[in-house]
């Protein structure tokens, strides 16, 4: 899982797919189908060529699990268990454990930078790690994030590896929303265009069934949008 892309020497992705999903059955949401694929299909051939290495970020890593992602050869990341609390909803931290865990990965490797993709959001542009490392790397800020219509999508995101002692300390503490951390930490927002044209919002994330009939609608249309510059 190679690039030749000099923006992606230094970046490891991981693509989130610990979320519970309860809003669309007993499946997890990437292993939906979605045209002849599944969303994690798309996902990964849209994620692969970005980044110099891709690993999958999981809440526990059982049989079941194993099973569903078997054709995936990268690794499988879980999340870190003694950061969860009593009054964390389902027995899930959220997205963060499992950036948390990527970033731990991404540092094992040496790497500089972690490119978050996020496991509901097929459709996710072709040009996204570029153009928000692009951001970082010149404006010095430890992490960047995707906006689109006006939509801040802070998952869909790019962080320094320097960032994991602090955000754990702050997972730790109890804190749970990405966005806000970000926030914090002087993230920097990248906005896409949403081009109706072109398939819609690039970061269109599919919660619900409704949702996952728009995307199909989306393929069968325009097909999946690649850039939104």
């Amino acid at each position: 899982m190679t690039s030749n892309s000099a923006d992606a020497q230094d970046i490891a992705g991981v693509i989130l797919t610990g979320g519970a999903g309860r809003r669309m059955g007993t499946v997890p949401k990437p292993l939906l189908p979605l045209g002849p694929d599944t969303i994690f299909d798309h996902i990964v051939r849209r994620a692969q060529p970005q980044v110099q290495t891709l690993a999958l970020s999981v809440h526990h890593l059982s049989s079941a699990t194993r099973d569903a992602f078997a054709r995936f050869p990268g690794p499988l990341l879980v999340d870190p268990p003694q950061l969860l609390r009593p009054d964390d909803r389902g027995g899930r931290v959220g997205p963060l454990a499992g950036i948390l865990a990527a970033l731990g990965w991404a540092e094992t490797l040496g790497l500089e930078w972690l490119a978050v993709f996020p496991g509901d959001t097929p459709f996710i542009p072709l040009d996204y790690v570029a153009r928000l490392y692009h951001h970082v790397a010149d404006g010095g800020a430890c992490a960047a994030h995707a906006v689109s219509g006006g939509r801040s999508h802070p998952v869909a995101s790019v962080w320094s590896v320097r960032l994991r002692p602090v955000l754990w300390r702050a997972v730790a503490a109890g804190e749970r929303r990405v966005g806000r951390w970000l926030s914090e930490q002087g993230a920097i927002g990248v906005e896409w265009t949403v081009d109706d044209a072109n398939g819609g919002d690039p970061f269109f994330n599919i919660n619900e069934p409704d949702d996952l009939k728009r995307a199909s609608a989306f393929l069968s249309v325009a097909g999946m949008p690649l850039s939104s510059e």
